[in-house]
C-alpha cells in the first residue's frame, strides 16, 4: 500500500505521478510550424511538378486510342498501343488515388507521427511521379517509332 510520508509520494503513486508528468510534457507537443511547413512543402513540390503532366497523359491516351481504332493498325501494333495506353491510365489513376488519399495530420498530432506521415507521403508521391514520367516517356518514344 502506498503511503504519503512527510508530504512526499512513495511507491506506485510516485510511478504514476512521473508517468502523468511525462505524458503531460510530451503528449501536448506540436511539431514546430516551420518544420511542418517544410515537410509538407517537400511533398507538394513533387506533386506540383508532376501534376501538370496529367494533360500529357490524356493527350497520349487520345493519340493511342485513335491509332488503335484505325483500320490499318495491325494486331501486334494494336496490342503494343493498348499496353502503353493501359500504363498511362494506371499512372493517371495513381495520381488521383494519391490526391484523394492525401490527408495531412492535424496540427495537434504528435511530432513523430507528423514526420512519419510526411515521409510516407513523400515516398508515395515520388513513386507516382516516377511512374507517370516513365509511362509518358515510353509512350512518347513508342509513338515516335511509328512516325519513322
Amino acid at each position: 500500500m502506498n503511503k504519503v510520508r512527510s508530504g512526499g509520494i512513495t511507491g506506485w503513486s510516485a510511478t504514476i505521478w512521473i508517468g502523468v508528468m511525462i505524458v503531460a510534457a510530451t503528449g501536448c507537443q506540436q511539431l514546430p510550424t516551420q518544420e511542418r511547413n517544410r515537410l509538407e512543402s517537400e511533398v507538394m513540390e513533387i506533386h506540383d511538378a508532376v501534376m501538370p503532366r496529367t494533360s500529357d497523359i490524356q493527350d497520349l491516351i487520345a493519340q493511342l486510342d485513335t491509332l488503335i481504332a484505325h483500320p490499318a493498325t495491325d494486331s501486334l501494333q494494336r496490342a503494343a498501343m493498348a499496353g502503353h495506353r493501359d500504363a498511362l491510365q494506371a499512372a493517371d489513376s495513381l495520381m488521383w488515388d494519391w490526391m484523394y488519399g492525401y490527408s495531412p495530420p492535424s496540427r495537434e498530432a504528435r511530432p513523430d507521427s507528423v514526420r512519419a506521415y510526411f515521409a510516407r507521403e513523400k515516398e508515395k508521391i515520388q513513386l507516382v511521379s516516377d511512374t507517370m514520367l516513365s509511362s509518358i516517356d515510353r509512350a512518347t518514344r513508342f509513338l515516335k517509332t511509328l512516325d519513322q
